[in-house]
């Protein structure tokens, strides 16, 4: 289960549930940051923290560089497919889409669906 907060609209502790292998995504990121900056407390370090003007790691990357990172991923990527075959409109590869069809997944699953929780 992952716990986070949604500051924006004031929902702290917020859980969702994740599979073992995007909790061990997380784990490795949160284990180069900790390398990355030994001084600064763990429960104080950002997951994604910001490359400028951070020596501690208590700030984060900022959306339209989170935006643009994922941006020039995508670019970078080969023609994608769908599972019929026709080519994907990479435009429509965003972060919100994946939070939208990782929702949209659970949804159609019904209310029976279990997810195995990693911690």
């Amino acid at each position: 289960m992952l716990t986070y907060d949604n500051a924006k609209a004031g929902r702290l502790g917020r859980r969702l549930p994740i599979s073992q292998a995007t909790a061990a995504v997380i784990l490795a990121q949160q284990d180069r940051v900790r390398d990355r900056f030994p001084h600064t407390p763990a429960s104080e370090l950002k997951l994604l923290p910001s490359p400028c003007r951070n020596p501690t790691g208590r700030r984060a990357i900022s959306t339209d560089t989170l935006h643009q990172r994922h941006r020039d991923w995508v670019d970078s990527l080969g023609t994608p497919r769908t599972s019929d075959g026709a080519e994907f409109n990479k435009a429509r590869a965003t972060p919100y889409a994946y939070w939208h069809s990782y929702a949209q997944r659970n949804a159609d699953a019904g209310p029976r669906c279990v997810m195995r929780p990693y911690w």
